[in-house]
């Protein structure tokens, strides 16, 4: 069972539907139990040994295990309590999905899409802070009133429930496809997405050669994505969780702090790592908060409080950050 988790990481990661820590996923052991992925611990360097056993009756960890589990670990005791043939849960920071978790109301599937998720309507979770009470209670509420498997959970990304790890990763996609199209229907031109996070164009690569050596200290990536250059003028505010904890909480023209700043009339982004793996992630987040600002403004959401952002970011600094680059 632990390598069948380990096995199923290395798939989303080679989807593109998770990067670096973000998202977490756990298999039903028996009817006292999950197994799940460690907080804070790179897909890509994770082994069997790291994941965590835990109690659905008390959602915390069985005794002697060799890492933290995942902050949401509740949350998946939760989706098992409430969903008895549940057997995989996947938790994603996919991009068209989370950027469609701004909108206020429930998501609908198209015919093409029902039987692989098993529902007409996707339910939008209430938002709460990541790892909190208050998330957690947010997604039992959509679970209980809802018999959808598939749950957008607000400016945060996805909750996918499944019978056996095929279909997880199944609907992972479908939903993807879903959510995709309602976007490019909902802005009215093909929203775009970089399949690759390893994938520079041709301006982007002269950009960064270009750019570089103002910075000798940290690696930069730049990111000339449509959908940034469709924002609004002004800074870009997070709408997105993740955006506050791994980028900032502001990105304009001055740095102030943040690992990303626009280039004049937002014609490309600079963003910055203290390795190509960092940077990478920053762009991802980048780009997908931007689609995530599109629907916002289409909805007329607000940004997340700045006050909130500040505390993320500074959670994640002190916690996640430290704990992606253990061995």
């Amino acid at each position: 069972m632990r390598q069948q988790l380990i096995e199923l990481a290395g798939r989303l990661l080679a989807k593109g539907l998770v990067v670096r820590t973000w998202g977490n996923f756990s298999l039903k052991v028996d009817d006292t139990a999950l197994l799940i992925t460690p907080s804070g611990r790179a897909y890509d360097t994770m082994a069997p040994e790291d994941l965590v056993s835990v109690s659905l009756e008390t959602k915390k960890a069985l005794p002697d295990q060799p890492l933290k589990p995942s902050s949401e670990a509740p949350m998946h005791a939760l989706v098992y309590l409430n969903r008895p043939k549940a057997r995989v849960v996947l938790h994603t920071h996919q991009v068209y999905a989370s950027a469609l978790s701004l909108s206020p109301r429930e998501l609908t599937v198209g015919q093409a899409h029902q039987a692989i998720l098993g529902t007409v309507s996707i339910p939008v979770a209430g938002y709460g802070l990541p790892g909190t009470k208050g998330l957690h209670q947010h997604i039992e509420a959509a679970l209980r009133s809802s018999t959808s498997d598939v749950v957008l959970m607000a400016r945060h990304g996805a909750l996918i429930i499944a019978e056996d790890i095929d279909q997880a990763i199944e609907r992972a996609e479908a939903l993807e496809e879903v959510c995709r199209a309602a976007y490019e229907k909902l802005i009215g031109r093909d929203g775009g997405v970089r399949d690759d996070l390893s994938y520079d164009n041709v301006l982007e690569t002269a950009l960064r050669d270009r750019r570089q050596v103002a910075y000798p200290a940290e690696t930069l990536i730049v990111s000339t994505d449509d959908e940034v250059k469709q924002l609004p003028e002004g800074a870009l505010k997070p709408y997105l969780d993740d955006f506050a904890q791994i980028v900032g909480v502001s990105v304009g023209h001055k740095r102030r702090g943040n690992q990303a700043v626009f280039g004049p009339d937002k014609a490309y982004t600079l963003c910055f790592g203290q390795d190509e793996q960092e940077a990478r992630s920053v762009r991802a987040v980048l780009e997908k908060n931007a689609r995530a600002a599109q629907v916002a403004r289409i909805y007329r959401q607000n940004p997340i409080p700045a006050w909130e952002c500040r505390l993320m970011r500074l959670v994640y600094h002190k916690k996640y950050s430290a704990m992606a680059g253990a061995k």
